[in-house]
């Protein structure tokens, strides 16, 4: 196993505005994380983004500072694996993981296709919609379960309309709903170019309840945190997970898509709304891990200002801490 020796481990602090956005009950209008830039013995850069996720990550931004610089001063100097995975904070696991993964591959941009992010009014993600799909996006993934159910069907059903039977519609609920009201969701919008509903119920167990009545396909994203792969049972109906590393940390996403091949379980990577550098790394997780499935990763039109574009970091937006 080759050894790397870490020579330089800097850490970059960003905070970037946002278009209003809606994460959870929460409103951000700008997303703060790190960049690490690692370098070995042999000149080699790695970059990585740690980017706790607010409302979704156990951890904050400062317990993540506070990790980070402890890792550097563990790291700095030292041998390590090409492989080394760090057990501790999910986000910061991602960020020293990618930016070692910088330090030995060579970086090829990838072309993967990309699930496109639908939210706000009914007008609003009709017209944004049919913006994706003249851009050739195929696959579209609507929020819904923070609304009516009415509200939710009318949404669902609008945009089947405005895009033709050739697009494949996601749906995210956010473990929502009882078993009745998904039940009753199902029943209105159809089974027709549903690819499936991602965490349709509050009450996880019910699962294969849900499938036994309405047929309709389910994804996981947020129960798989608290489950163990190595003990996982796919329920009956269950023909996706979603994978956010940022949130899982390098291990277990790698633990889930290993038992995704077995079971034959389809792998999507999604984002956990980090800024370029991140995407950019989880684009290339997708292409090597299931490169023809559309990835989560169009939330990029979020940010107003981005520390990556074109395989560069803007070092005017970073602050050296």
């Amino acid at each position: 196993m080759d050894l790397v020796k870490i020579k330089a481990f800097d850490i970059f602090l960003y905070r970037l505005p946002l278009r209003p956005l809606k994460i959870g009950k929460r409103m951000l209008k700008v997303r703060e994380g790190l960049v690490v830039r690692l370098r070995d013995e042999k000149g080699r850069t790695g970059f990585g983004e740690i980017a706790p996720l607010p409302g979704f990550s156990r951890e904050s931004l400062a317990g993540a500072i506070k990790e980070t610089r402890k890792l550097r001063n563990r790291l700095l100097g030292k041998e390590i694996s090409e492989s080394f995975i760090h057990h501790g904070l999910l986000s910061v696991s991602f960020g020293i993981g990618t930016a070692l993964c910088g330090l030995t591959s060579k970086k090829i941009a990838q072309k993967i296709p990309v699930s496109g992010l639908l939210q706000g009014n009914k007008s609003q993600i009709v017209r944004e919609a049919k913006l994706l799909v003249k851009k050739g996006i195929r696959t579209l993934k609507i929020k819904v379960g923070s609304g009516s159910l009415k509200q939710d069907v009318e949404k669902v059903v609008a945009v089947k309309g405005a895009v033709g039977r050739h697009v494949r519609l996601r749906l995210d609920a956010n473990r929502a709903w009882s078993l009745e009201k998904a039940a009753a969701f199902v029943r209105a919008i159809g089974r027709r170019q549903i690819e499936y509903i991602e965490e349709p119920l509050k009450n996880s167990s019910a699962l294969a309840a849900f499938f036994a009545k309405t047929k309709m396909s389910f994804a996981l994203d947020e129960t798989l945190r608290d489950l163990n792969p190595i003990r996982f049972h796919p329920p009956k109906g269950l023909c996706a997970i979603v994978l956010k590393p940022t949130l899982l940390g390098m291990d277990k996403t790698f633990r889930w898509i290993r038992l995704a091949k077995r079971k034959q379980i389809k792998t999507v990577i999604s984002s956990s709304f980090e800024s370029g550098l991140g995407i950019s790394a989880l684009a290339d997780i997708a292409f090597h891990v299931s490169p023809k499935t559309p990835a989560g990763l169009d939330t990029q039109k979020w940010f107003k200002r981005d520390v990556y574009k074109k395989g560069k970091l803007n070092y005017r937006l970073l602050r050296k801490i």
